[in-house]
């Protein structure tokens, strides 16, 4: 998602909040020549729900489809909480902190979900270390990606 939102915010500036998801697919495609694949567009969905909006910290519904969507870009109306992995909780998490001016506390519900995938046998049989091994792999993805777009590496360092 954060790739996608550089581009969206070179592209078109803060303007990407006042769209329709539909016109941006519509601009990328026509200024750029790009059909973007489902798992962009349910990101970039993903990100206009709660980049604008602390919605994401809030609502379980909204931080359950979140979290399904941001790793593999998964359609969110098809997932359930049993489903939901520590990894996508904490890119989830990481990534939305990221391209938020202002981050917040988890209001209980939203605690709630996340302490039971902590607590999950994923978590417990796989250890933090694979999952944070996963989370590591993620980071050099999206610094490799910023670097590509021509973020100079000491401030994606210092992004990341």
């Amino acid at each position: 998602m954060t790739t996608l939102f550089v581009i969206l915010h070179a592209a078109y500036g803060d303007e990407i909040y006042d769209l329709d998801p539909l016109e941006i697919f519509a601009r990328l495609e026509e200024d750029f020549n790009a059909e973007l694949p489902l798992q962009a567009e349910n990101r970039i969905n993903a990100g206009l729900l709660c980049i604008p909006s602390p919605i994401f910290y809030r609502d379980p519904a909204v931080f359950m489809a979140v979290c399904n969507t941001l790793i593999r870009g998964d359609d969110p109306g098809t997932m359930l909480l049993e489903e939901l992995t520590p990894e996508e909780v904490i890119w989830a998490a990481y990534e939305v902190a990221l391209v938020r001016e202002e981050e917040e506390d988890f209001q209980p519900s939203v605690q709630k979900i996340l302490d039971k995938v902590i607590a999950s046998t994923a978590y417990v049989e796989n250890g933090a270390e694979e999952t944070m091994s996963v989370i590591g792999e993620e980071i050099s993805d999206l610094k490799k990606q910023l670097l590509i777009l021509g973020v100079r590496p000491e401030d994606a360092d210092e992004y990341l």
